[in-house]
């Protein structure tokens, strides 16, 4: 017998060392919440500024918006694109794959609201307006979901040994049956 068959419940990725599942659970999660939470907070810090300044230009109100007033409103987008980051990070390290990806779209649809607004250009909830405020709900739905995608992806490669591998139960090396 192989000292794998005598202890198949040692870990090859910890190195044999046993963990309590709960533990590492909890530590997996808050890893991989803190790096994603890093990661989707500088892509949402890019990316809310220019949703911000495309619906201002397709809803032709950039030329309302004086250029001290616009560089406040961009930083106010940049603070609001990053705490918007660091809720999806966030819901990475609550749930998985699915779980992550329904969250960030739930985060993303109400954020959306906080990176639209602008005196110049306001989100009004009468009649003439909602399609207004569906397009700003669903755009940054989408844009937080594609902004977990490559969160993961990128936590994955750049921070994968240190998040460590997803908690199972068992032994990972054994063959189901």
């Amino acid at each position: 017998m192989t000292d794998k068959e005598t202890r198949p419940e040692e870990c090859t990725a910890c190195g044999g060392r046993l963990v309590d599942y709960d533990d590492y659970v909890l530590k997996h999660s808050v890893r991989r919440a803190v790096a994603g939470g890093v990661v989707a907070a500088v892509i949402c810090g890019i990316w809310a500024p220019l949703f911000f300044i495309v619906r201002l230009i397709a809803g032709g109100a950039i030329g309302d918006v004086g250029g001290s007033i616009l560089a406040v409103l961009l930083l106010k987008k940049i603070i609001a694109g990053v705490i918007i980051g660091i809720l999806i990070g966030a819901a990475m390290g609550i749930g998985r794959n699915d779980i992550s990806m329904l969250l960030s779209a739930i985060i993303g649809s109400l954020g959306g609201f906080f990176i639209a607004a602008a005196d110049a250009m306001p989100l009004l909830s009468d009649a003439a307006h909602r399609i207004d405020v569906v397009l700003v709900s669903i755009i940054a739905g989408i844009l937080c979901v594609l902004t977990v995608w490559i969160a993961e992806g990128y936590v994955k490669n750049r921070f994968g040994e240190w998040v460590g591998p997803p908690p199972s139960r068992g032994n990972p090396d054994a063959s189901g049956g």
